[in-house]
Parts: C-alpha cells; sequence; structure tokens
C-alpha cells in the first residue's frame, strides 16, 4: 500500500536532521554542565572536610579564623574557576546553536529550490510554498501535486 506524503520527503528529512542536531548539542551541553556540577559538588565536600579537620585541630579561636579565611579564600578561587569554565561552556554551546540554525536554514533553502526545479517553478522556494498555502487555503490537495513521485510504501 502506498501512503502519499502531506510534506515533500526532502523537507522531512531536513526537519529530522535538525530535531538530530538538537538532540546532538542537548546532550554535549547536558554532558559538560553535569561535569561541571560534578566538580562543583566535590569541592564543597573538600572544602567542608578541610574546615572540619580545622576545627578539630585548632586549640583557639585566633587559629580557626585564619584558617577559615584560607580555606574560603582557596574555595572561592576554585569556584570562581568552575563559574568561568560554565560561562566559556554557554558561549561554546550558543555559538554551536547559531551553527545549527544557519546551516539548516541554508540545507532548507537548497531543498526548496530543488524542489522548485523539479516542480517547474522559478523562485528558489517561494513559489512552491505559495502554491501549497493556496491550495490548502482552496481546499484543493497539498503539496502532493507539486512534487511528482513522492510517494512511499508504508
Amino acid at each position: 500500500m502506498q501512503m502519499k506524503s502531506e510534506l515533500p520527503f526532502d523537507i522531512s528529512r531536513e526537519n529530522l536532521r535538525l530535531a538530530l542536531r538538537w538532540a546532538q548539542l542537548a546532550n554535549y551541553w547536558r554532558e559538560h554542565w553535569c561535569a561541571l556540577r560534578v566538580r562543583q559538588v566535590e569541592l564543597n565536600a573538600r572544602t567542608l572536610k578541610r574546615e572540619r579537620d580545622v576545627i578539630a585541630t585548632c586549640s583557639d579561636w585566633n587559629e580557626i579564623i585564619a584558617s577559615t579565611q584560607t580555606i574560603m579564600r582557596d574555595h572561592a578561587a576554585e569556584m570562581m574557576s568552575l563559574m568561568q569554565e560554565s560561562i566559556g561552556l554557554e558561549l561554546l554551546g550558543r555559538n554551536a546553536l547559531a551553527h545549527v540554525f544557519s546551516e539548516s536554514l541554508t540545507d532548507w533553502q537548497e531543498t526548496w529550490h530543488g524542489l522548485n526545479r523539479i516542480a517547474g517553478t522559478g523562485n528558489a522556494g517561494e513559489s512552491v510554498l505559495r502554491e501549497v498555502i493556496r491550495r490548502n487555503e482552496s481546499g484543493q490537495a497539498s503539496p502532493r501535486a507539486l512534487v511528482k513521485g513522492d510517494q512511499h510504501v508504508a
């Protein structure tokens, strides 16, 4: 049994390609974010252990205060390093997302241009899209008639 597709197959393939790229980016971001979060928790645990050891071994308040200041200074420096790393990760993620959008729009434009060549229309993507909208508004068949041979076996 053959079923006709509402959208041309190439457009569906480009949509799937975009979804897979987004999933890949989301997975990359989540892996790196979780790794940073683990490092932050480990840093906090090390700081708490150091502070616990100081409290257990110090003999007066001045020694506790001096040791605590050193521990907190080290903790703040390492935490700022982690924050800078997370900002760098965020910028990389945004740049990658912008690249994916740009690449996807280029792929879509090329796909629509190819569909126009198949349909025998001139304008890159615009005329096919206008014809699809006109046919849908008038209640006629969808883009199936525009792209010959776009049938898929179910």
